[in-house]
């Protein structure tokens, strides 16, 4: 899940911040280079990406299981990855525009998501 990969990142990102705050820059203009970086790493990650075919199952299980295999599961790998592969395809987004909802296989249990999302999302995704 990365979340160790996180905690480093995050701390890492602090300290370098730590020294230009230390030289008196203002917050915003470290908070527009971090936002900079982000926009420089979507354009690298877009170059560098590859198309999966997601009704591919052996290469969905490859793929999952190069995060889930990280884990001390054993011999259940290849159930986890499966029932990662089919949770994900029993929910998926349905729309961004005014309300967004996820809807798994019950269309009756839809959900509304508050406008704040769209708002981050819409920061985040452009």
């Amino acid at each position: 899940d990365g979340t160790t990969s996180v905690i480093i990142l995050a701390g890492e990102m602090l300290a370098v911040a730590e020294q230009f705050l230390e030289d008196n820059t203002h917050p915003t203009v470290i908070i527009a280079a971090y936002r900079q970086a982000l926009e420089d790493i979507i354009e690298i990650l877009k170059e560098k990406s590859v198309e999966v075919d997601v009704n591919n199952d052996a290469e969905l299980v490859k793929i999952v299981n190069s995060s889930i295999g990280t884990k001390f599961i054993g011999r259940y790998e290849n159930l986890a990855c499966r029932i990662a592969i089919d949770a994900v395809r029993r929910v998926r987004i349905m729309t961004w525009e005014g309300v967004v909802r996820l809807i798994s296989n019950d269309t009756r249990r839809s959900r509304r998501f508050p406008e704040e999302l769209l708002r981050i999302r819409e920061f985040w995704m452009g």
